[in-house]
């Protein structure tokens, strides 16, 4: 191999090692999003009612879900469910809780008290809804209608906020404990979590007497990395 061997198979390596760079790059990182279980105030519920939802195969880190679609079914043959969606909430990752609000189309500012109203679900039946918290609502300019824009959990802004600067201690031990999340995370240790509350009230009459019950149920999800090489074609899933 003489020396313009050498040299056109060094131009056309580099050329492979740049296109292969390119085609990872432009892998985007992702997540999977799986509702892993509900959590009863008291075990009786759970033979009242179920709660199920829907999610797509894979969220990008910029196209985060900013909503649930939530079906919840009334198991009993007997019992009228109802559920009290002002009294809900939904807890974010970092463990703060958020006000849940039931959304409509074309809601806006004004519908908040009436689509907060208590719905009735009657036995055997099932109700779909999707909800969100009122935080992640903004208005259209141009419709004034309440629209989900923020993710329920904002990936992105946990990027930011673990290469943020620290301003005191304190905030350098708020900084460094983002950091061992996300690193949990990318790694794939540890998913992030967070949950939903749903307060219930369950009439049961039987044998002509009734019986009111209250609780919630706590429906709990994990937000989990799909490493970029998990993506590539020819990897052996």
């Amino acid at each position: 191999m003489n020396q313009t061997d050498l040299i056109i198979l060094a131009v056309y390596l580099v050329f492979i090692v740049y296109v292969l760079r390119q085609a990872w790059n432009s892998i985007e990182e992702r997540t999977v999003i799986k509702h892993v279980g509900n959590s009863f105030d008291y075990e009786g519920l759970k033979d009242f009612v179920d709660v199920n939802f829907k999610f797509d195969g894979y969220y990008s880190f910029d196209k985060q879900p900013s909503k649930l679609a939530t079906t919840i079914v009334n198991k009993s043959p007997t019992a009228t469910i109802i559920v009290d969606w002002e009294k809900g909430s939904l807890r974010t990752w970092q463990g703060g809780d958020r006000r849940l609000i039931r959304l409509i189309d074309g809601m806006q500012e004004g519908d908040k008290a009436k689509v907060q109203a208590s719905s009735t679900i009657s036995p055997k039946r099932s109700l779909s809804v999707t909800l969100t918290s009122e935080d992640l609502l903004t208005v259209d300019k141009e419709t004034s209608e309440l629209r989900p824009t923020k993710p329920m959990v904002d990936i992105r802004k946990l990027q930011a906020d673990k290469d943020a600067k620290p301003k005191d201690k304190k905030d350098a031990e708020r900084i460094q404990k983002l950091r061992d999340i996300y690193a949990n995370f990318t790694s794939r240790r540890e998913p992030l979590k967070f949950s939903m509350r749903l307060p219930l009230q369950i009439t049961n009459i039987i044998e002509g007497t009734k019986k009111d019950m209250w609780g919630f149920i706590d429906c709990n999800f994990t937000v989990s990395y799909i490493p970029r090489i998990s993506q590539v074609p020819w990897n052996p899933k």
